[in-house]
């Protein structure tokens, strides 16, 4: 894409997520990004890079430079503030984390009065509750969310439920659970290599769990 049309913004930004997808380099996404022969306004990318260098004052600088309240996208659905929770959180900073879910969970239940069955915003549900200390709950609506549009009925969409889920499934302390639906994910044909996500943060209490070892050894390339 980006041979036939060197000037197309998109392409860079896709190359640069290929990078954080295969191998979880922050360092080559951000010189696809800065090689680009047109500045790239990135938070949606230079958000996740930062929480994966976990440097968390610059991905709070990206998200107040987002400039929106709701990150809706075809194959997924988020409000701005869940990101400030989840950044406050990593950070190790409960009260402004909660705060910051409070207003993501007030977002998110408005766009369900619109459309309930939108999994993606059931899933983002899912991740705010597990945040918010409702583990049981949380699961449950996740499945809830992957029961709604499974692979088997749409491999495009409902793909992308499934590292949330499993996201969803560590915040809940549920660590049996989020290995088994790794090793499920990982299986079959995906985005995210075990590469690409072993440097997210969310996966820190984990990282001792020999099951989880096992699954990262598994897939793992050689």
């Amino acid at each position: 894409m980006i041979e036939y049309e060197p000037y197309n913004p998109r392409a860079y930004a896709l190359r640069a997520l290929l990078a954080l997808w295969q191998d979880g380099d922050t360092a080559l996404m951000k010189a696809i990004l800065d090689a680009a022969p047109m500045k790239l306004r990135a938070p949606g990318l230079n958000w996740p890079a930062a929480l994966y260098e976990r440097d968390y004052d610059a991905a709070l600088e990206y998200l107040d430079d987002w400039g929106i309240d709701i990150d809706d996208r075809q194959l997924s659905f988020a409000p701005i503030a869940s990101y400030y929770g989840l950044t406050y959180h990593l950070a190790g900073m409960p009260e402004l984390a909660a705060q910051h879910f409070r207003v993501a969970r007030t977002k998110v239940d408005r766009a369900l009065e619109s459309s309930p069955e939108d999994p993606r915003i059931i899933m983002a549900l899912a991740e705010i509750l597990a945040y918010q200390g409702e583990g049981g709950l949380a699961v449950n609506v996740a499945r809830h969310a992957m029961e709604l549009l499974p692979t088997s009925k749409d491999a495009l969409a409902g793909l992308p439920l499934h590292p949330n889920a499993i996201m969803v499934l560590i915040a809940a302390g549920d660590y049996g659970a989020a290995v088994e639906e790794l090793d499920a994910y990982l299986a079959a044909p995906g985005r995210w290599s075990i590469e690409g996500l072993l440097p997210d943060p969310r996966l820190d209490p984990i990282r001792d769990d020999p099951r989880f070892a096992a699954v990262v050894e598994k897939y793992r390339r050689q």
